[in-house]
């Protein structure tokens, strides 16, 4: 059957399933493949994303560095067979190679996170906003700032093994059975990490960093 015979709709979800490598190939068959590519997830792998300037400028910064030994660690973080050994055994240290702006008027293109998603957004409303535009395979998912439960859930998927989440997320009473669940089963093998720091704790930590720096 010839390409142009095909219906739209199974156009656009070839060419969103088509792996990156094979779009080249498609190009000689299909005529069109650019326009339709416009629709196709950004992928990342491990990224930052922030709503707030002054910290994607210092999250873009972090990736800068001249120092070897920062780059050699950074660089074994990046594989899961020295992950482990860079981490410990309790927490893990996020690692990204990109960082990107997202709110909800910026973020306007799904993007496809491979290994590490990074989110630091101001608040629950600006979580709304972006979290729809986000899907992926990671592995490892850390949160800042203010969230719900309900769109905390909305990040986890059965490839999630490490969380941390620094800040603060709201609960209603309704979803405390719920929380304990996930909290009580979410372990359940060895590369399985859940980390969780209160937002009075993390206040209290900035506060120490902050005056250690005087």
């Amino acid at each position: 059957m010839a390409w142009s015979d095909l219906q739209d709709g199974f156009k656009s979800r070839l060419v969103e399933l088509a792996q990156m490598v094979e779009l080249p190939k498609l190009t000689e068959t299909c005529p069109d493949i650019r326009t339709r590519c416009l629709h196709r997830p950004k992928v990342y792998n491990c990224v930052f994303i922030t709503d707030k300037g002054l910290l994607l400028k210092a999250a873009l910064d972090e990736m800068k560095t001249d120092n070897f030994i920062e780059k050699f660690l950074n660089y074994a973080s990046f594989y899961k067979c020295t992950r482990y050994i860079y981490d410990g055994p309790v927490t893990f240290d996020q690692k990204w190679d990109s960082a990107i702006y997202g709110d909800a008027l910026n973020l306007t293109k799904p993007i496809y996170v491979r290994d590490t998603l990074i989110l630091h957004c101001r608040n629950i409303e600006v979580y709304e906003a972006v979290i729809p535009f986000i899907s992926g395979s990671y592995s490892r998912l850390v949160v800042y700032g203010k969230i719900t439960w309900n769109q905390v859930k909305k990040l986890l998927h059965g490839n999630v093994k490490q969380i941390r989440i620094e800040g603060e997320v709201t609960v209603d009473q309704s979803q405390y059975d719920d929380v304990v669940e996930f909290i009580q089963g979410f372990c359940r093998g060895f590369m399985y990490k859940l980390i969780f720091i209160p937002h009075e704790m993390l206040q209290t930590v900035i506060g120490l960093e902050t005056a250690r720096s005087l």
